[in-house]
């Protein structure tokens, strides 16, 4: 869900990048914001998520490995393994292997330390320290020290092989381990790592408190500075509260609220797009922002305290699709009687909708079918506003028509009521 995270940061980021590049045209703006980024990240997965995979494959083709199975190795505390021998291993060596059997995960790390000189006493002592010894349970292979060596030869002769894919349970140690094995500059790679580190939190910070501040003051660009500094000590105590009340688990369920909160405005911006587009077509004089307009408002019924709007956006949620139909019919010439087709087809679709829905409590999966036909239902609804819209020579497209029904169909079926008395029948047929 990184477009649900991004679209909830929006308006933060919105306000405080449009801040920054007043007086900058489109194309530098976009080539600034959308290019550069896009083109640099590209660079940096590239690089450095390539530099991660070939560590990974080296450090498999040296048989480091991580395994938490338990079904590994058997450490008794009551065996004297000072008797045993680690170069005497074998796949099938009873004394080491929990039922007789050691895969070769087991095997690589047992032959490795081996051949190091560790003897059999010191490695069991070691791997019991990650042993509940009460409960009986078995030695965890998941320590750094088994899938961490330094390579002998081959391109990474002299430094440091992680196998990575070990990491998975803490991923942001994967950068670090990767830093760490640029040879001697491995401990600076580290440091400047978190610099940089550092360095993004706290831009971030100052920006979402400047962003915040000009809010709380009533849209002021240049807000007083002890008021924004307390809106980024605000911003670090409530971090710093979460994470020490819940730990990181807390400040991952917020960020999940703030990608769910970010939801809605997913068609908010696609008519943020929309509105864009027709302000710099209004601005370059290619558009008449007084002509081509519906009679009402698309959102006119959430922003009037009429009772009459707000009632028929109340019944047009249920006959809305009848009277679009009906104009439909007009627009095209055809005859009456296709209303009742037109209506069958639209309230089957959400009918099934709704009961795809429903059967979702006995068969998983059954809502996707149930959204597929309402988008069946969007479809529909979207060419009855076409043929209103052109005959009515307003502003739009199929693709705002669509949006426009997809989000609200009883606002589209509102507007297309104010315009039925200047609807006239036409020889146009329906559109293929």
């Amino acid at each position: 869900f990184y477009w649900g995270w991004w679209i909830a940061w929006c308006p933060f980021v919105g306000m405080f990048i449009g801040k920054i590049s007043k007086g900058r045209t489109i194309r530098e703006f976009v080539n600034g914001t959308i290019s550069a980024p896009m083109i640099y990240s590209f660079l940096w997965m590239a690089v450095f998520g390539g530099s991660g995979i070939m560590m990974e494959r080296h450090a498999a083709a040296e048989n480091l490995c991580c395994n938490s199975d338990a079904d590994l190795i058997t450490i008794d505390p009551a065996v004297d393994y000072s008797t045993f021998d680690l170069n005497t291993l074998t796949p099938t060596n009873g004394a080491w292997c929990n039922s007789g059997t050691c895969n070769t995960c087991a095997v690589s790390i047992l032959v490795r330390f081996a051949n190091q000189g560790m003897t059999s006493a010191a490695f069991a002592n070691n791997l019991m320290h990650t042993q509940n010894m009460e409960g009986g349970e078995l030695g965890d292979f998941t320590q750094i020290e088994y899938f961490t060596k330094k390579a002998e030869s081959g391109f990474y002769e002299g430094r440091k092989l992680v196998r990575l894919s070990c990491l998975t349970a803490a991923s942001e140690q994967m950068w670090f381990y990767l830093m760490d094995g640029y040879y001697d500059i491995g401990g600076f790679m580290v440091v400047f790592s978190l610099i940089g580190l550092v360095l993004y939190f706290i831009t971030s910070s100052d920006s979402g408190s400047l962003v915040i501040d000009c809010i709380s003051a009533n849209g002021d660009p240049e807000p007083p500075v002890p008021q924004r500094v307390f809106w980024a000590l605000t911003e670090g105590a409530a971090a710093t509260a979460l994470l020490v009340a819940g730990g990181t688990e807390s400040l991952t369920n917020l960020q999940t609220i703030s990608i769910v909160a970010g939801l809605p405005y997913t068609f908010v911006i696609c008519f943020m797009c929309i509105a864009l587009w027709r302000a710099c077509a209004v601005s370059a004089g290619d558009l008449d922002p007084n002509e081509g307009l519906w009679n009402e408002s698309y959102f006119e019924f959430c922003t009037t305290t009429d009772l009459k709007v707000i009632g028929r956006f109340l019944k047009n949620l249920v006959v809305g699709p009848h009277i679009s139909a009906k104009a439909a019919v007009i627009c095209w010439g055809q005859k009456p009687w296709l209303v009742y087709v037109y209506c069958a087809l639209a309230y089957g679709t959400m009918v099934l909708f709704v009961a795809f829905h429903l059967v979702e409590i006995g068969i998983e999966g059954a809502w996707a079918i149930g959204w597929l036909f309402y988008l069946v239902f969007v479809v529909v609804m979207t060419a009855f506003r076409v043929a209103v819209r052109e005959q009515r020579a307003i502003l739009g497209s199929a693709i705002e028509d669509f949006l426009a029904e997809l989000f609200c169909y009883a606002s589209c079926s509102n507007q297309i009521e104010m315009e039925m008395d200047q609807l006239q029948p036409t020889e146009k047929s329906l559109p293929a």
